[in-house]
């Protein structure tokens, strides 16, 4: 159990690494480069959506990230529906429409 454990934990942290390389390895708004506190922002807000797998189940965040690395090595081309934020930038973005209110 704890073997399989350890090698989830080291495959989520390959793709989170992957990802950060692969969009920049900085917040796009900031510049923040702390991997610790990146993560990834649906450009257009339709994350809730991109989530969801064909057959309509919900994904987590690990399997999320797996499916996004394998459509990049893919040759898919997502950095005009994602873009690298930290995560004081990602809430700012979701957040100020509504507190503008």
């Amino acid at each position: 159990m704890e073997k399989r454990i350890e090698k989830q934990r080291l495959a989520r942290k390959s793709n989170k690494e992957f990802l950060y390389d692969h969009f920049g390895s900085k917040c796009n708004a900031c510049e923040e480069t702390y991997i610790g506190v990146m993560s990834l922002d649906h450009v257009n807000g339709d994350g809730s959506v991109d989530r969801f797998t064909a057959d309509g189940k919900r994904q987590n965040s690990a399997a999320w990230y797996a499916s996004l690395v394998k459509r990049i090595k893919n040759g898919l081309a997502l950095e005009r529906e994602l873009q690298m934020l930290c995560m004081n930038c990602h809430a700012k973005k979701d957040l100020l429409p509504w507190w503008l209110k």
